[in-house]
């Protein structure tokens, strides 16, 4: 296995940004239980998937939480997991376009430096909490870019969220940077997923595969079913998995290994 640590300059963002890859390369197991994970060869490329943290992380999250290391060594695909702060994976009106970056900017770069396939089926991307909207979002704004797209305890309404106490400070700052202090900003093709979906729906373009899942006792249970359950209503193909659990790794790691089960990905390289 090999975990990169990646430093680069945003021309989107104009600043220096850091992301993290996982790439399953040989190691140790290699020779103590007889796998071959081997070296890409020079027309192979790795399927992708692109992880997206939660609001207050950063491209560590998944490395320092979870066993995402395990998950992308076993079904053999890159793992990429960049930095957005707290921007909701949003175009910012006077703070950045991170939309702009995570989609466009960030698959070109890492395309021009590690063999990832650029084709729809080999591409997936997901999130947790503020992470699942920024992949939905993806998804439905991009459905020619990506094959599937998962949500974990999805803080998928932005409205809902301002009814959480718990977070109402630092939901006050991140809605005033997303929507601007009076919503001058708000644009429901970029901030809600369900518009979103019905823009697909009329353009007659297919969805990519979804699937959300939520605790009974994570504080954005409401943030996310509400979402989920308007978008159940569409002709989209959704799963959606509810399990005991709050908002933390005991109920996110169990869910990142079913759904690397789910994605169906090769776990093998693919040509181009």
């Amino acid at each position: 296995m090999a975990i990169f640590q990646i430093h680069v300059y945003s021309d989107t963002l104009m600043q220096d940004v850091s992301c993290s890859l996982i790439l399953p390369l040989p190691n140790v197991t290699n020779m103590e239980y007889g796998t071959r994970y081997t070296y890409p060869a020079e027309n192979e490329k790795y399927q992708v998937v692109w992880l997206l943290h939660s609001g207050a992380g950063d491209h560590t999250k998944f490395i320092r939480g979870s066993r995402i290391e395990h998950y992308a060594k076993v079904n053999q695909v890159a793992v990429v997991m960049p930095s957005v702060g707290n921007s909701f994976y949003c175009n910012l009106p006077h703070h950045g376009n991170y939309y702009d970056f995570y989609t466009k900017e960030l698959p070109a770069i890492m395309g021009s430096l590690f063999p990832l396939s650029k084709r729809r089926e080999d591409n997936f991307i997901g999130g947790i909490s503020m992470g699942g909207f920024g992949a939905f979002a993806a998804a439905l704004r991009n459905p020619d870019q990506y094959e599937a797209a998962f949500s974990i305890s999805g803080a998928l309404d932005l409205d809902e969220l301002g009814s959480i106490e718990s977070i109402s400070e630092w939901y006050k700052q991140i809605s005033g940077c997303v929507f601007g202090d009076h919503r001058q900003y708000y644009n429901p093709s970029e901030h809600d997923l369900y518009s979103m979906a019905m823009n697909l729906l009329n353009e007659g373009k297919k969805i990519p595969r979804l699937y959300a899942s939520s605790g009974s006792e994570d504080m954005y249970y409401q943030a996310s079913k509400k979402v989920v359950d308007k978008l159940q209503q569409l002709p989209i193909e959704l799963t959606y998995v509810e399990g005991k659990g709050a908002h933390d790794w005991d109920f996110w790691d169990p869910q990142l290994k079913a759904i690397f089960e789910w994605l169906k990905v090769r776990k093998a390289f693919v040509s181009e």
